[in-house]
């Protein structure tokens, strides 16, 4: 079987699912699983799953909001809203103007004051910007944050849980 770019395999005594990256020498395919692991392999010791459609690099790019997971839900839904407003308003990068005219994804995670304050480093750590929002009405606390529209994000970005809006 031929496969093509972004199709799902299973491999030979592998449990996970893996991604086709790129076509290797005649009957071979490059992979790469979740955990990052790359590997090129013959095509007879895989098993075709499913094809990916193909995607605009704009699926990519998105602004993540996090909450204080601690925060009454009130306040904490109502501080989405104006970290939000408020990073719309702030960034103004091409990459931000990129995200608000072609994707305009926002992700919406309820996290741990640590997770929180990990996440602020780790955006500061590779030079990313963020505003945050503070409520008067809970002690002037910091209650969520916004990051500037990237197309990727710090490893630690995909471990935080949706927020459910309960």
């Amino acid at each position: 079987m031929k496969f093509k770019i972004l199709d799902k395999v299973a491999r030979k005594n592998f449990e996970e699912v893996w991604t086709v990256i790129g076509l290797g020498e005649v009957g071979h395919v490059r992979l790469a699983n979740a955990d990052n692991e790359l590997a090129t392999v013959s095509e007879s010791d895989l098993t075709y799953i499913y094809s990916e459609k193909p995607r605009s690099k704009y699926d990519f790019l998105k602004m993540y909001i996090l909450v204080n997971d601690t925060a009454p839900i009130g306040l904490g839904i109502n501080s989405i809203a104006h970290v939000g407003y408020l990073a719309a308003k702030t960034f103004d990068s091409s990459i931000a103007e990129e995200w608000r005219v072609c994707s305009f994804k926002k992700v919406t995670c309820l996290v741990s004051e640590e997770q929180f304050n990990e996440a602020i480093k780790e955006i500061e750590k590779i030079g990313g910007n963020f505003v945050s929002f503070n409520e008067d009405d809970w002690d002037n606390q910091y209650i969520s944050v916004a990051f500037e529209p990237r197309y990727s994000f710090p490893e630690i970005f995909k471990t935080f849980k949706l927020h459910s809006g309960v």
